[in-house]
């Protein structure tokens, strides 16, 4: 796009007419002024060419913040920031890939500013956090198979203001009693990440991991942490959308400052039963990040297609 890139959302297609594969990055950026942040999407092939890339119209977010792409009834749908310069842009809405009807999944009142948010793919949960002064709350709501609004927003956090940022929401995790397909009830992963003094030469942050009811959004047990409180110089290229957890929440990926290039690095890590197994791997360090002044945010993870458009 010739412009500085805010968040991203992926999508892969299986294309009946030639077999192969093909993968739209959807991100936002700045258009011809600092606002509105404008949409559009990047097509490669699997062998990461870019092949064409074009504005997504009707959809202006107010902000950076996060863009999630999730399955519908009725297709697949965005959730971002409502649009620039409406009464909607402090709320987090739901956009068609095409067509006009927005819908809105969180409704804030003009004292809470927004924080972050997440959908899962399978479109069946929200959640989100916003800001109240010093403190935030975090909700999470249920949709239908048609992506409607299915009960009220649960809340599962009202604590400080250093917790719940980058959220990522994987699908309902399998069990062996369903055998490869995920049950629609049960548990779903919640990623999110907590920060110690931001904006200070102690600035420190850490990913964690909470289990919630797969339909409700309930919390089920205690947060388990992945990884330890770790020094955290960007907490900018952090907090809106650096954590990103496979559909099947069996991978975390998640940025990570590194002290020796002042940068961002992308890390890997297996979950297993809601934990992390096995040593962290850096998958995007140092020596690719050279001509990237920040380093990796936006990060984003979508499963391989199997079916065509």
């Amino acid at each position: 796009m010739g412009k500085g890139m805010g968040s991203t959302a992926v999508a892969s297609h299986y294309n009946g007419w030639d077999g192969d594969i093909y993968i739209q990055v959807y991100a936002t950026y700045a258009g011809d002024t600092i606002t509105p942040i404008k949409t559009g999407y990047f097509l490669f092939n699997t062998q990461l060419n870019i092949l064409s890339q074009e504005e997504v119209p009707g959809i202006t977010p107010r902000q950076y913040h996060p863009l999630h792409l999730f399955q519908t009834g009725t297709g697949t749908r965005f959730l971002a920031a409502g649009p620039f310069g409406t009464s909607g842009a402090n709320n987090y809405v739901s956009y068609p890939l095409s067509g006009n009807t927005m819908k809105n999944i969180f409704v804030k009142p003009s004292d809470r500013s927004l924080g972050t948010a997440a959908a899962a793919p399978d479109g069946g949960l929200m959640s989100q956090m916003t800001f109240i002064g010093l403190v935030h709350d975090g909700w999470d709501r249920n949709l239908n198979d048609k992506g409607n609004l299915a009960g009220p927003p649960f809340q599962w956090l009202n604590v400080n203001d250093f917790q719940g940022y980058s959220q990522s929401l994987s699908n309902p995790i399998q069990s062996a009693s369903f055998g490869s397909v995920a049950p629609k009830t049960g548990t779903r992963y919640l990623a999110y990440r907590n920060f110690k003094h931001p904006g200070t030469v102690h600035s420190k942050s850490q990913v964690v991991i909470q289990n919630v009811d797969a339909t409700t959004g309930q919390l089920q047990g205690s947060p388990r942490t992945i990884t330890n409180f770790a020094k955290a110089m960007n907490v900018a290229a952090e907090r809106i959308q650096s954590i990103a957890i496979s559909p099947d929440g069996g991978l975390i990926l998640y940025t990570a400052w590194n002290n020796n290039c002042k940068k961002q690095v992308l890390v890997a890590r297996s979950i297993a039963n809601g934990s992390s197994v096995g040593t962290p791997k850096v998958i995007v360090g140092c020596g690719q990040l050279e001509k990237y002044k920040v380093g990796i945010y936006g990060i984003n993870i979508a499963p391989m297609a199997e079916t065509p458009f």
